[in-house]
């Protein structure tokens, strides 16, 4: 058997000795050092199912204020007021006093004037455009960076950024 090679034999061991919260959470163990010194080789542990959302810091949701002042999700709404307030929720506590970097642009690219962007509380940054939207005209408004609490950067998926179109 090559030293640089796990066995099955070797591989079976190593799983059976894991931890339930390993195995819970998907960790990779290496092979073992052939020369016996109990190290690990190959990738450091990763977790299976990407980062966590109690300790990373992402972007949960996107709405805009309605008329009744109730949060309506963002993404992909066909008929947002040309007037609207919109809410960014985050998924933990983020620095208030960092300033948040958001954009908004029509379909052809065009960046569209915002106003600063507002902490309402640790997980809620709103902001507004300078001026009203255009009517029937589609946008996409994302989070681009922000930190937490700690001054972790707050990471950019799918969710941090939102198409939708004014209504007519």
């Amino acid at each position: 058997m090559n030293h640089d090679d796990c066995s099955r034999r070797e591989f079976l061991k190593k799983f059976a000795a894991l931890s339930t919260a390993s195995v819970l959470f998907g960790i990779n163990a290496g092979c073992s050092d052939p020369n016996n010194t109990g190290a690990l080789y190959g990738p450091p542990p990763v977790a299976l199912y990407g980062p966590s959302p109690v300790t990373d810091p992402m972007v949960l949701g996107i709405y805009f204020v309605d008329a009744d002042t109730t949060l309506v999700s963002l993404y992909g709404h066909t008929s947002v007021p040309i007037n609207s307030k919109f809410v960014f929720k985050c998924t933990t506590d983020m620095s208030m006093t960092v300033p948040a970097t958001v954009t908004l642009s029509d379909a052809g690219n065009n960046p569209v004037a915002l106003n600063a962007p507002v902490w309402d509380d640790a997980r809620s940054l709103s902001v507004t455009p300078s001026a009203n939207l255009s009517n029937s005209t589609d946008y996409t408004l994302s989070l681009t960076d922000a930190k937490d609490a700690t001054g972790k950067s707050i990471i950019i998926n799918s969710s941090a950024s939102a198409n939708f179109k004014t209504m007519a």
